[in-house]
C-alpha cells in the first residue's frame, strides 16, 4: 500500500537536490596542493588572429564541447573550474607516455597521487591548443559523470590561451586571441587571480559580506558550495541534507551539508538570489546553476572577467525532489536525502536502496538504469513511486512523490 506524500509545501522552501559530488569538483577544481606546479604552465596555441564561436551540449549540470585529437572526435567538458583531463578508456587509445605523478588535495582532504599525461595537440573548431598537460581521470567511478559518457575536459591550463565568452542558455561559447572580437574591454570589470594551475579564482558577495576564494567550477550541479568556515556568521540555515558518495572510486564518504538561501553577487551590478551548500569538505565554488543566469567573458592575460545582468525569469530548475539517487556497489540506492523532510519524516534514509522507481523494478541494475533514475530525478515537474528495501511497519516501503507545482 502506497503512502501519499503532499510535497507542496517542502517545494515552497525550494529544496534543491545536488546529485552527490562529482569526480570534477572533487578534485580538478580544488587543487589547493599541489607539486611540480609548473606543470601546467606550459602549453600554448598555433593560432593567430582567430575569432571561433563553438555550439555546445548542454544539460543539468554541464557544458560539452567537440573536440579532436588526431584527427578523432571527442567529447569533453567544458569547466575553466578545473584541470584539463583526459579520461583513463582515452589514455588507453592514446597510448600516451605519462609525463609524471602529481600530488593533488581533494576537496574531501585526501591527498591523492594522479598520472599526468601530455597532448601533443588538441583542436577546437580551427584552433590547436598544443603541448596541454592532462590528468588521466576514470569518470566512470563517480556518480555525477558517469553517465555523461566523456572523453575528457578542456580545463583552465588550456583555455587560458584564449578569450572566452560563455553562453549556456543559448548554447555555444566564442573564444579569439583578441578580446575585442567578443566584448568591449571596459566590461571587464571582476579581477581574477589564479591559482596554481591556472583556475581563475574571484571574490563574491554572499549576503553582504565578500568571501573570496571561489572557483567558476561549470560542473558543480549547484549554485554555490561553501567551506562551512567561509559562511557569514550573520546567515541563517534553512536545512540540512546528508550525502554519501565515493571519493576517488574507492572510499565511501558520508556528510552533512547545511543549506542557506541569501543572496549572491560578483558585482553591485548582478544580485541574485541563491542556494549556498557548506559543509567543512566543501571548497568555495559557484556553479552551473547560478553561471548559467549569465554571459560571461574570461580573460587570462588581463586577469578581469565580465557579467552581464542575470537572467532570472526561468529558474523552474533550481527545484528539485529532496532526495537524489547514487550507484555504489552496483546497486542504486538513496544517496543524498534532506533532513526532516517529508521523506525523511516518512521513513527513508541514506542508502537505502530503491527497488522500484516507476513502474520498473530494479534487482540487479545496471549503470544504463542508473542513468535513467538520474534523468527522471532531474526533470519536473513528476510524480513518481519509489520503493526501498527499508521495512518501516507504519509506511511500507514505497513512496509516492506528487507533482511537484510552484506556487
Amino acid at each position: 500500500m502506497f503512502s501519499r506524500i503532499d510535497l507542496l509545501s517542502v517545494m515552497k522552501m525550494a529544496y534543491h537536490l545536488l546529485l552527490i559530488l562529482g569526480i570534477l569538483g572533487t578534485f580538478l577544481s580544488a587543487c589547493t596542493s599541489l607539486k611540480n606546479q609548473s606543470s601546467f604552465n606550459n602549453g600554448g596555441i598555433s593560432t593567430k588572429n582567430f575569432h571561433e564561436n563553438i555550439s555546445v551540449e548542454k544539460g543539468i549540470g554541464y557544458m560539452i564541447v567537440p573536440v579532436k585529437i588526431k584527427d578523432k572526435p571527442y567529447r569533453f567538458l567544458f569547466n575553466p573550474g578545473s584541470l584539463t583531463a583526459i579520461s583513463t578508456a582515452l589514455d588507453t587509445i592514446l597510448k600516451l607516455p605519462s609525463a609524471r605523478n602529481v600530488n593533488l588535495k581533494h576537496v574531501e582532504g585526501i591527498d591523492k597521487k594522479q598520472t599526468m599525461v601530455r597532448l601533443d595537440s588538441l583542436t577546437l573548431g580551427n584552433v590547436s591548443f598544443k603541448n596541454i598537460n592532462a590528468i588521466v581521470v576514470n569518470f566512470k567511478v563517480q556518480n555525477a559523470t558517469r553517465c555523461l559518457q566523456l572523453d575528457g575536459v578542456l580545463g583552465a591550463n588550456a583555455l587560458k590561451n584564449c578569450k572566452w565568452k560563455v553562453n549556456y542558455s543559448k548554447g555555444y561559447i566564442e573564444f579569439s586571441d583578441n578580446i575585442n572580437n567578443l566584448t568591449d574591454s571596459n566590461l571587464l570589470t571582476i579581477p581574477f587571480h589564479q591559482g596554481i594551475t591556472g583556475i581563475p579564482i574571484v571574490d563574491v558577495n554572499i549576503g553582504g559580506q565578500q568571501v573570496a576564494g571561489f572557483t567558476l567550477d561549470m560542473n558543480y550541479q549547484g549554485e554555490v558550495s561553501m567551506n562551512e568556515n567561509d559562511v557569514p556568521k550573520t546567515l541563517d540555515s534553512a536545512w540540512a541534507s546528508m550525502v554519501k558518495s565515493i571519493a576517488m572510486g574507492s572510499s565511501t564518504i558520508i556528510d552533512t551539508s547545511t543549506w542557506f538561501l541569501t543572496k549572491a553577487q560578483f558585482d553591485e551590478s548582478n544580485n541574485m538570489e541563491v542556494m549556498v551548500k557548506a559543509s567543512n569538505n566543501y571548497t568555495n565554488r559557484v556553479g552551473i546553476k547560478l553561471l548559467k543566469n549569465y554571459e560571461f567573458v574570461m580573460d587570462w592575460s588581463s586577469g578581469k572577467m565580465g557579467f552581464s545582468e542575470p537572467n532570472q525569469e526561468n529558474r523552474m530548475d533550481r527545484l528539485h525532489l529532496e532526495m537524489g539517487p547514487a550507484y555504489i556497489n552496483q546497486e542504486i540506492i538513496i544517496g543524498e536525502i534532506v533532513l526532516n523532510s517529508m521523506s525523511w519524516m516518512h521513513g527513508l534514509r541514506l542508502g537505502n536502496v530503491i527497488k522500484k522507481f516507476g513502474m520498473v523494478s530494479y534487482e540487479n541494475p545496471t549503470e544504463k538504469e542508473y542513468c535513467e533514475i538520474l534523468g527522471l530525478f532531474q526533470k519536473l515537474p513528476g510524480s513518481y513511486v519509489v520503493e526501498t528495501d527499508h521495512n518501516d511497519p507504519f509506511i511500507g516501503n514505497s513512496l509516492l512523490l506528487n507533482e511537484l507545482k510552484i506556487e
